[in-house]
């Protein structure tokens, strides 16, 4: 007999798709609920736990994680899929980027999460613990924030257990990317996350490390751009979780899986100094040498201030688009360059 999932108030019922609303964290005069899905078959088999809308403005993963709880049949399934489609409502209500804005706290960054603390980490600590935890396996969807253009891509988290390393590298071949990233906690990466800001630039924190860390396969997909709702983008998480459904046996049918895929390691977030207009000279996609300019920062005379340079040889994976540039990273804007080696 297969046993129900309970979510909060949330309960599967076996042969059926449930929908309702997972209470999180309290407000003075409100409460924060995250809408979720159980899908869930009578037939035994795995879980897949689908996490969207960590950053309110990443459109393409919200909306694809809405019509897969919409498409998915009950009846067609084995095991279950349970999906989060929205999880920091107060930043997609407030059309607020990277960060909740009750505390400033950018969620990727910030599991396992406490219960003792500020309403983010309160809500990282129920995703992780009451949601990722009841999966076989993870995938976490993000897609550009409306100030950020980037080349599609997967995060492998590489915790150095070689199973849960190779299932989670499995996962993120079911997506239709030609890029992976080989995520690393910060003991073991060379990257620096910007000083001032709650923004995650190695794996530690991230909810697919912390879901990896514990024995769950996980892979985290960002396609999108500009917090536009584009067809293709949706296409890449929508299609990714399909073959992921039937890589698991969830799904009847056989994966397809990415081949020649690339490898993207030791990212670089690269800021300007000078305060003034922000006026790019390569776009995202493209390779770079060490010492090339990538952009300049103008006043409004327009004399140059700053020319920013690439400090490595790499790929630019993603790319700021406000002109508007202070003079440091600030929680909603910490970087102008995302940059990765190519192996």
């Amino acid at each position: 007999m297969v046993s129900s999932i309970k979510i909060g108030e949330v309960t599967s019922v076996p042969g059926k798709s449930v929908h309702g609303k997972y209470r999180v964290a309290e407000r003075a005069a409100s409460t924060i609920e995250l809408p979720i899905s159980i899908i869930q078959s009578r037939k035994p088999g795995p879980t897949l736990v689908v996490v969207a809308g960590e950053h309110g403005c990443e459109y393409s993963g919200i909306v694809a994680a809405v019509k897969l709880a919409r498409d998915l049949k009950a009846s067609e399934l084995s095991g279950a899929v349970i999906i989060v489609p929205l999880a920091n409502p107060t930043a997609f209500d407030a059309r607020y980027l990277f960060v909740n804005p009750i505390d400033q706290v950018n969620p990727y960054g910030a599991y396992p999460g406490s219960p003792g603390a500020t309403v983010t980490f309160q809500i990282a600590h129920k995703i992780l613990h009451e949601i990722a935890l009841k999966g076989d396996a993870l995938v976490h969807l993000h897609g550009a924030d409306y100030n950020e253009a980037l080349v599609p891509f997967n995060y492998v988290p590489i915790t150095g257990r070689k199973d849960i390393d190779r299932r989670s590298s499995e996962l993120a071949s079911c997506f239709p990317v030609l890029y992976h990233l080989n995520a690393l906690p910060a003991s073991k990466s060379t990257s620096v996350p910007p000083v001032g800001t709650t923004y995650a630039v190695t794996a530690d924190g991230t909810l697919y490390w912390e879901s990896a860390t514990r024995g769950i396969p996980a892979t985290m997909v960002e396609a999108g751009k500009e917090g536009k709702l584009e067809e293709e983008t949706v296409s890449i998480h929508y299609d990714g979780l399909i073959n992921v459904m039937k890589h698991l046996g969830i799904l009847s049918g056989k994966a397809e899986y990415k081949k020649g895929v690339k490898i993207l390691k030791n990212p670089v977030l690269v800021a300007n100094r000078s305060a003034g207009l922000f006026i790019p000279k390569v776009g995202y996609g493209e390779s770079v040498k060490k010492g090339q300019t990538l952009g300049e920062i103008w006043n409004f005379e327009g004399e140059v201030l700053e020319t920013i340079s690439s400090p490595i040889d790499g790929f630019v994976v993603c790319r700021i688009n406000f002109v508007a540039a202070d003079s440091y990273p600030t929680q909603t804007q910490p970087y102008l360059f995302y940059i990765t080696q190519v192996e």
